[in-house]
């Protein structure tokens, strides 16, 4: 029989008021006077003992007076973890005295009055405070005060007058005969009236900047939030802001203020079209402000109080930014053209890429250029052009498509090292015709060989707003993938994960629930479709689910012409599980029981090495040990 003991606070703990509180003093200053004191008071009894030990905390609690001016109540209360009768007999001969301003207008003039204590007799003090305050570090009560300016300076909102998503395009201009960029708007809010208005704040508590739209009517709204790590560089431009994300934003929709009751929804884009446009082009954001005296506030709190990163707008890409095909700048009036608004995302668009340019290859190549756009490296209308060169490349080179393939993959690693100049000076063509040279001249031996039990896998991770492309890459098979090794390419991995490719985490402000089932299941149910295939959901191994990782499978013909999909080779596995059973039902048992059905499933996809082969003569048959 197991005996709990129970948690009793030190016997020096104690509750005390505090009197005499100047009303005009600042709170951290009332704190810190009352912290040293305490403090000073052990040290000198420890000192008597020769004994040493760090600083303690103690819970000054103080009250603002309710007439809304920020002056302090005369009454307080102070909880000392331990040594309370010490502190108590120190202030009498050591009185606490607080310095404030009489004339909070006058900084010159200073006043002080000396605090008294009582011990609360009455009060038992709570054991897990006392304990939990002499286990804290202890910390000054003037980095209180730092944080609460900090948080006064941030308090200002930024209102907004419009938010667009796009990519930034470098391309020949023939009349002016260089390379000229132009911003290509996808995705475009507009705000102004009571029905639509937005602004921007600080959440310094969560290192947050926060764009909140809707109808101010409603109780309702729309969410951008941006990490402060995940902000790159932002570019000021006019009235409007130009961030440069690391990784996307992440996009909610729910109550104003967080609501046990009514959680807040993940969402993978904030209308239909968004969603599209954020597949491809998440990392780029402008948001317009409705003035200069807004536009200087939010520097003052991005720069001057966050530290966030900052460019000054460059003269290579001033030209033609897209910002003239929103709102006039001067004299210039442009108005927005199909090219630059809501076009190369659009479903005709992608179908048309997808149908006309991606068909034309082979999957290992397909999904090589696919993985450019889906991992941002080529925007939309480059991804075009790069189809074109590769199919002159196909016609005219004699290498073939698993080495143009290969060549493609590490021109993938190239792609982050462009420069400003870079872009500025070349083409896309003559980037890619200037690295091919290389690639092939210091290119050795193309035979990849596999040692067995591996083979050449691809992996798509999928976040909440965003799908990676990865591959093809080393991977160890399971038995799954050694019995149709022939076409192990139709396999594919599929990780789900945060947009900062961790593992998903549970928020208590959102609606996980809802997320997993829309997002995650809407995958598992449909499927995905991946350079000019479609994938359906597999299964999964133990270890797998636990890092939320899934096969998926493109349907095949086996040797024997069966197709091959999903379901057939579920209930493959499903029939080599209960071939050495007696029970007639044993498989409608398991199909009626999810849990061992998945673990049954989960034993074939986890990962092995393969066994030695053996001949049908091989094998000797006994019974076994009744």
């Amino acid at each position: 029989m197991s005996t709990q003991t129970s948690l009793t606070a030190p016997k020096g703990a104690r509750l005390l008021h505090i009197y005499n509180i100047p009303p005009q003093a600042e709170a951290h200053v009332v704190k810190l006077a009352i912290a040293k004191a305490y403090n000073a008071a052990v040290l000198e009894y420890r000192r008597q003992r020769n004994a040493e030990q760090p600083l303690i905390s103690v819970e000054v609690i103080l009250h603002e007076q309710k007439d809304s001016s920020g002056r302090l109540q005369r009454k307080g209360s102070l909880l000392v973890p331990d040594y309370g009768y010490i502190f108590q007999k120190y202030v009498e001969t050591h009185p606490v005295q607080v310095v404030f301003y009489p004339d909070w207008n006058d900084r010159t003039q200073t006043a002080a009055e000396t605090l008294s204590f009582s011990w609360d007799r009455s009060h038992r003090v709570n054991p897990y405070k006392a304990n939990n305050l002499l286990a804290m570090p202890w910390h000054s009560p003037a980095l209180e005060k730092e944080h609460k300016e900090r948080l006064d300076k941030l308090r200002h909102q930024c209102s907004v007058s419009e938010i667009s998503f796009g990519f930034d395009h470098f391309y020949w201009n023939e009349r002016q005969r260089k390379v000229v960029h132009r911003f290509c708007v996808e995705w475009c809010y507009k705000f102004g009236s009571t029905h639509s208005q937005a602004h921007l704040e600080f959440h310094d508590s969560i290192n947050t900047i926060e764009i909140m739209y809707g109808n101010a009517q409603e109780y309702e709204r729309s969410f951008i939030k941006l990490r402060y790590e995940n902000i790159k560089f932002i570019t000021v431009k006019n009235l409007t802001l130009i961030f440069t994300l690391y990784t996307p934003p992440i996009l909610e929709q729910g109550p104003i203020h967080h609501d046990q009751d009514r959680q807040r929804r993940r969402l993978p884009g904030l209308d239909p079209q968004h969603e599209r446009v954020m597949t491809f082009c998440p990392r780029k954001l402008r948001v317009t402000l409705y003035g200069q005296d807004i536009l200087n506030q939010f520097q003052s709190m991005a720069k001057g109080v966050v530290g966030l990163p900052f460019l000054s707008p460059n003269p290579i890409i001033d030209t033609d930014d897209g910002l003239s095909n929103i709102f006039q700048v001067g004299r210039r009036k442009t108005m927005i053209k199909p090219a630059d608004y809501l076009e190369w995302t659009g479903d005709m668009k992608m179908l048309e890429f997808n149908q006309k340019k991606l068909s034309k290859f082979p999957f290992h190549l397909a999904f090589q250029i696919a993985a450019l756009l889906h991992n941002g490296l080529l925007n939309p209308i480059d991804v075009r052009t790069f189809c074109d060169i590769i199919d002159a490349r196909i016609k005219s080179s004699d290498h073939s498509t698993n080495e143009i393939a290969d060549l493609v993959a590490h021109f993938a690693e190239h792609i982050p090292t462009w420069t400003l100049d870079t872009l500025k000076k070349t083409t896309l063509e003559k980037r890619f015709q200037m690295f091919e040279e290389k690639f092939w001249g210091t290119r050795g031996n193309f035979a990849n060989t596999l040692r067995p039990g591996w083979f050449w896998g691809y992996r798509v991770t999928i976040t909440p707003t965003i799908m990676k492309l990865e591959g093809r890459s080393h991977e160890q098979s399971n038995g799954v993938i050694r019995r149709y090794s022939y076409a192990s390419d139709r396999f594919l991995r599929v990780n789900f994960t945060d947009e900062e490719r961790l593992q998903m985490r549970w928020d208590r402000d959102v609606n996980g629930e809802i997320f997993v089932e829309e997002r995650i299941g809407g995958f598992l149910k449909r499927g995905l479709d991946i350079a000019g295939r479609h994938y359906e959901f597999l299964g999964y191994s133990s270890s797998g689910l636990r890092e939320h990782s899934m096969w998926f499978v493109h349907p095949f013909y086996d040797h024997d012409k069966n197709l091959q999909n999903a379901e057939t080779i579920r209930r493959y596995i499903l029939d080599v599980k209960l071939q050495t059973s007696d029970d007639s039902k044993a498989e409608f048992k398991l199909v009626r029981q999810p849990a061992k059905f998945g673990a049954r499933l989960a034993q074939a996809f986890s990962t092995t090495e393969p066994a030695i082969e053996l001949q049908a003569d091989e094998i000797e048959r006994r019974n076994d040990i009744k």
